[in-house]
C-alpha cells in the first residue's frame, strides 16, 4: 500500500470513530463535596474541689445535670474554694472563689463568663418548699367473709363467702420543705414532709338462689353463734363490703450521693416517719328463704385505728438529663386497735334479733416497694408514674369458727398493686 493511501484509509477510520463517539451518551461525576465546621469545643471530664486547707470535697466526673451536691463539715467551708476543671483535650482550669468561712455555700456557673460565682440571692440555708399529688388506680386483695354454712348435722358440706376484693382509683398528696443546713448531725440536704392518703371501694356478692341439700345456717350475734333452718333454698343473698382508709404520715426526709453508675450520680433518697391511720370495713348481708318462709338481715362494722413507726427509701438514678430511674422499699410496724359492732334480724314466723360488740388489739408488720420513671418537665416541676406493691397485714376481719360460730377479731393481710401518676411542684 502506497503512503497516500495509508493515510486516506487512516483518516477514513478516525473520522467514522469520531462519528460514533459523538452519538455515545456521556456521564458526568461531580466532584466530592467537602465540609469543614468550627471544631467542637473540649468537654469537662472531671472536676475537682478542694477547700483553703486543701481538703478534697469532691473528685469526680460532672453530673448530667451539672450541679454537684457535697455534705462538707461547717469546719471543712474555711471560707475558700478551689475548683479544678479537667477536659476533654487535657487541658486544666482552675479557679479560686471566697466566702463567708463555716456557712453553707452555693455555687453557679455563668455560661457567659464560663466561670463559677457565688450565688447569694437563693443561699442553701433558704428552705424550698414543694407539694406533690400522686393519685393511683389500686387494686386491693382481702381474703372473702364466710357468710353462709351448708350443713347436715355437724357435717359441713359447704361454705358461701362474700367477695371482698376491690380495684379502685385512691388519692396520695404530700407537702413539706428540704434544706441545705446542717442541723443536729443530719448533714445537709434533708427536710420535713406530711402525707396523707385515703381509698375507698365498694365490692359484692350476688347470688339468686343458693340450692340446699341439707340444713341451713349463718353467722350472727345469737345464741350458738348464728342460726341454722331446715332444708330449703336461698334466694336473693345479697353481700356487700363498703371498705374505706385513710391514713398521714409526718416524716423526716434525708437526701445523699451514695456512689455512681455506669458514670452517673446515684441518689439516695430516705425517710423515717410516724403513721397514723383507719381501715373500716361495713357488711352487710341480706337474704330470704320463701320456702320457710325466712328473711334475714346482718350488718357488720369493723374498725381498726392503727398507729406507729415506718421508714423507706427509693435511689434516683439520672438516665439523660431530666429522666430518673427510681426504685425504693419501705416497712411499717403498726399498734392496732380493733372494734366490731355486730347485728342480726331474723323473721321466720318467731323474730330472732341480737347484737353485740367485740375489741383487741394486735402488732403487725408490713411493707412493699415500688419503681418508677421521674421527668423533669422544668426546673421545679417534675412528673412521676410508676407501680407500688404492698403488703398490708392490718386489715380487719371476724375469724368464724365454722363448726360451732365463735368469733374473734384478729387482723389480716392485703396485697395491694397500685399503679400511679403524679406531679411535683417546688417553690424556689
Amino acid at each position: 500500500m502506497g503512503l497516500h493511501r495509508f493515510l486516506a484509509v487512516f483518516g477514513l477510520i478516525s473520522a467514522a470513530a469520531l462519528a460514533v463517539s459523538g452519538c455515545a451518551p456521556v456521564t458526568m461525576i461531580d466532584p466530592p463535596q467537602l465540609e469543614l465546621g468550627p471544631p467542637s469545643a473540649p468537654s469537662v471530664t472531671n472536676i475537682k474541689v478542694e477547700n483553703g486547707g486543701g481538703e478534697v470535697l469532691y473528685n469526680g466526673p460532672r453530673p448530667a445535670d451539672g450541679r454537684i451536691e457535697a455534705n462538707p463539715t461547717p469546719q471543712q467551708l474555711d471560707g475558700t474554694l478551689k475548683i479544678t476543671r479537667t477536659y476533654s483535650d487535657g487541658s486544666v482550669k482552675e479557679q479560686t472563689l471566697a466566702f463567708d468561712a463555716g456557712k453553707p455555700v452555693k455555687i453557679e456557673h455563668s455560661d457567659a463568663t464560663g466561670e463559677y460565682y457565688i450565688d447569694k440571692s437563693n443561699p442553701p440555708a433558704t428552705p424550698k418548699f414543694y407539694v406533690g399529688l400522686r393519685p393511683s388506680y389500686e387494686f386491693r386483695s382481702r381474703s372473702g367473709t364466710g357468710i353462709i354454712r351448708l350443713e347436715d348435722g355437724v357435717n359441713i358440706l359447704g361454705l358461701i363467702k362474700g367477695d371482698n376484693d376491690s380495684s379502685n382509683p385512691s388519692f396520695k398528696g404530700d407537702m413539706g420543705f428540704m434544706l441545705n443546713n446542717s442541723f443536729l448531725g443530719l448533714g445537709q440536704k434533708w427536710g420535713l414532709e406530711l402525707s396523707g392518703s385515703y381509698y375507698n371501694a365498694k365490692s359484692s356478692t350476688n347470688i339468686d338462689t343458693v340450692s340446699n341439700p341439707g340444713r341451713l345456717a349463718f353467722f350472727g350475734p345469737v345464741t350458738g353463734g348464728g342460726v341454722s333452718v331446715g332444708a330449703a333454698d336461698f334466694t336473693n343473698v345479697r353481700y356487700v363490703s363498703n371498705y374505706w382508709s385513710w391514713q398521714v404520715e409526718p416524716r423526716l426526709r434525708k437526701s445523699y450521693t451514695v456512689g455512681s453508675l455506669y458514670g452517673k450520680p446515684l441518689m439516695m433518697n430516705s425517710y423515717v416517719g410516724f403513721q397514723y391511720g383507719e381501715d373500716e370495713d361495713d357488711e352487710d348481708l341480706d337474704f330470704e328463704s320463701p320456702g320457710i318462709p325466712l328473711r334475714v338481715s346482718s350488718r357488720v362494722m369493723l374498725d381498726n385505728s392503727y398507729y406507729g413507726p415506718e421508714f423507706g427509701f427509693y435511689d434516683s438514678w439520672e438516665y439523660c438529663p431530666g429522666l430518673h430511674f427510681t426504685a425504693g422499699a419501705f416497712a411499717k410496724l403498726n399498734v392496732n386497735n380493733l372494734t366490731a359492732k355486730r347485728s342480726l334480724s331474723v323473721t321466720d314466723g318467731a323474730n330472732i334479733s341480737g347484737e353485740d360488740s367485740l375489741k383487741d388489739t394486735t402488732v403487725t408488720m408490713g411493707g412493699g416497694l415500688n419503681l418508677g420513671l421521674n421527668y423533669k418537665f422544668a426546673p421545679n416541676l417534675t412528673a412521676r408514674v410508676g407501680y407500688e406493691y404492698e403488703y398490708a397485714d392490718n386489715t380487719p376481719y371476724l375469724d368464724q369458727d365454722q363448726t360451732h360460730g365463735g368469733v374473734s377479731l384478729k387482723t389480716q393481710s392485703s396485697d395491694i398493686h397500685r399503679i400511679f401518676i403524679g406531679a411535683r411542684l417546688k417553690f424556689q
